[in-house]
């Protein structure tokens, strides 16, 4: 089936033709033996039909999949009628941003990145052919940036860690402020980011925010060291790039409290925040699902 296929991937269904998961040839070649459906992915988005090519493209990048899977009513609990790659999709708009992106979130080095960037905004430019496309390219553009947040931040993690910085166990995440957070850039610029990491558990050390900061540091240089454009984001009195959880919600409750005395306009940027989708394991500091 697999050979049949032609783009390299099936849909298992059960007894009603109703899908369970996906799998690919690489899935296959990693089963260890038995059912082969113990190495089936989860279920894509479902779509129902017929679709365009705007909605499907949306629909991958939304969900971080390269795979949509199409059915009677665009559940999951209905027919499958069938199965929609990126690479199928490629062959009908002229290009492929899903893989695109998800090739630049998942690089193994800068020298990986750095040809794709210029693509992605060459991607965003060349598709900004009637006022409708302004919405869609801002949404993949957002995509691309997203993207190269996370490379940078897990690329950026190994160094800190290689420079013997041991990475905390406490929980943290990152988030993304303005214009990159509000999905209004039509090409890739300068992000601003910020760490956020929980001090308030039994794990916490006040050691760990130098790990924090390193790696706030290294990130950012990762960024300008590709080219974009965008100036650095000025940080107020009272913020910077990496901040314990309790630091944040005094940022944020003195502000909205005191909005005059505590400077909004220069704080404005901060009411507009995305979450990125970077979460590292809490016990071995590695990028996970």
């Amino acid at each position: 089936m697999l050979a049949e296929s032609r783009s390299g991937v099936v849909a298992l269904v059960d007894d009603g033709g109703r899908p369970m998961g996906t799998i690919t040839a690489l899935d296959l070649c990693s089963a260890s033996g038995g059912a082969i459906g113990a190495q089936a992915r989860p279920c894509p988005p479902t779509v129902t039909s017929p679709l365009s090519t705007r909605t499907a493209v949306r629909e991958m990048l939304q969900s971080r999949s390269d795979q949509l899977l199409i059915t009677a009513d665009g559940t999951g609990d209905s027919h499958l009628e069938a199965l929609l790659t990126a690479s199928d999709l490629a062959l009908f708009c002229g290009r492929d941003p899903v893989h695109l992106v998800g090739s630049i979130r998942h690089a193994a080095s800068p020298s990986e990145i750095a040809p794709l960037v210029p693509l992605a905004t060459g991607l965003l430019r060349e598709g900004l052919a009637q006022p409708q496309d302004v919405d869609d390219c801002c949404r993949i553009g957002t995509e691309v940036i997203s993207a190269l947040a996370d490379a940078c931040i897990r690329l950026a993690d190994d160094d800190v860690r290689a420079a013997g910085i041991d990475a905390p166990k406490v929980p943290h995440c990152w988030v993304m402020f303005g214009a990159s957070a509000r999905g209004d850039l039509l090409a890739p610029e300068i992000p601003t980011i910020a760490a956020i990491y929980d001090d308030a558990g039994e794990a916490f050390h006040a050691g760990d925010s130098v790990y924090f900061a390193a790696l706030a540091g290294e990130t950012v240089a990762r960024l300008h060291a590709f080219g974009l454009p965008g100036a650095d984001f000025y940080w107020p009195e009272g913020a910077r790039p990496s901040m314990p959880l309790s630091e944040w919600k005094r940022l944020y409750s003195e502000t909205t409290r005191n909005p005059i005395g505590h400077d909004l306009y220069a704080r404005r940027a901060f009411f507009d925040f995305a979450p990125l989708s970077v979460m590292f394991s809490m016990s071995s500091g590695r990028p996970c699902d």
